[in-house]
């Protein structure tokens, strides 16, 4: 720890054609940035004391790029949403380009199309830009109506297939499974600032999925339209203690069934979840995992998923990072 507190932190923000860097007359009074997979949009708010060459207004791009001298990583890509101005700084408020999925609400049928598929059709309706879009369930008949939000009709897809949805640092859209391509190790006494944990308390054992086709019973993928008496039903996990059963319209299949349940059992199956605090670490995004070690609780102690990421930099607090994870 003692050596990180040796590093210049450095920062670079763009607003519109302007850039921030530290060391410039430009002093940066508050940054902090969120972003989390329970919550549509990323977000950065900034204050600043302005230079008299700021102009800002809404629609204009921001990127926040934050580190340690000349190792820099982007934590934050999005739009400014408001401005207000002091005589002697300026807050600015910025948002990813999820907000457009909020805003957002069309009446859309898919016809033997897959989740991935239909998520990538409309981020090209809204101009959103893709990263990593995974395929996942085909479904022959998926209506988005709009009585909901894209944003609500792309989160169902997610549950139902497993998948996490997210803009990541660089305001692209991410509709896969869990796959973490990094692992941050943190360790007491080297590099924690404080961690805080919870147990679980529900005592969930397994789903029940109902659809409402007769596909799976000789009548066709293209028959969608039917009803049938016979249950289309997927299960997963222990059905004979607490269970939980949904009905979905969009479960066809008796294998579309079973995908859903899993997946649902999956994410609300009970999970140990905390929060770490930590000494500015930019490098760690959402999808990928932490590794916490040498804490006097064996139990703190483990790999986990991160499922929301924040960086704090003023004079008050310096430059820390609050991870939420969860157990995986």
């Amino acid at each position: 720890m003692g050596g990180l507190l040796m590093f210049e932190i450095s920062y670079k923000i763009t607003i519109g054609s302007k850039s921030l860097q530290a060391g410039d007359l430009t002093r940066l009074i508050d940054l902090r940035t969120s972003a989390s997979l329970n919550i549509p949009a990323n977000t950065c708010r900034l204050v600043l004391s302005p230079p008299d060459d700021l102009s800002c207004a809404p629609e204009d791009q921001v990127t926040v790029e934050l580190g340690y001298k000349n190792n820099l990583s982007k934590i934050f890509s999005g739009t400014v949403d408001s401005v207000e101005w002091d005589i002697d700084r300026v807050r600015i408020r910025a948002t990813s380009s999820f907000q457009k999925l909020l805003a957002s609400n069309f009446n859309l049928l898919y016809e033997k199309s897959k989740a991935g598929d239909i998520v990538s059709d409309v981020a090209g309706r809204l101009k959103l830009s893709s990263g990593k879009v995974e395929k996942g369930i085909e479904f022959p008949v998926y209506v988005l109506g709009d009585s909901c939000s894209v944003y609500e009709h792309l989160r169902s897809l997610a549950r139902q297939c497993g998948f996490d949805l997210y803009a990541d640092p660089q305001d692209q859209v991410v509709f896969a499974r869990y796959s973490p391509a990094k692992t941050h190790k943190f360790e007491y006494g080297v590099n924690i600032l404080s961690l805080g944990t919870e147990a679980p308390t529900t005592s969930l054992s397994g789903v029940e999925i109902y659809g409402e086709s007769p596909t799976s019973f000789g009548q066709g993928a293209d028959a969608y339209s039917w009803l049938t008496k016979q249950d289309v039903q997927g299960k997963a996990g222990n059905t004979s203690g607490v269970v939980k059963r949904i009905a979905d319209p969009t479960a066809r299949t008796l294998e579309a069934a079973s995908q859903i349940a899993t997946a649902v059992l999956a994410a609300e199956v009970p999970k140990q979840r905390g929060t770490l605090k930590v000494l500015g670490t930019p490098e760690v995004k959402l999808g990928e995992a932490i590794k916490i070690g040498k804490m006097p609780l064996s139990s703190q102690n483990g790999t986990f998923k991160v499922i929301e990421i924040r960086h704090i930099l003023n004079r008050q607090q310096g430059f820390c990072s609050l991870i939420y994870w969860e157990e995986k």
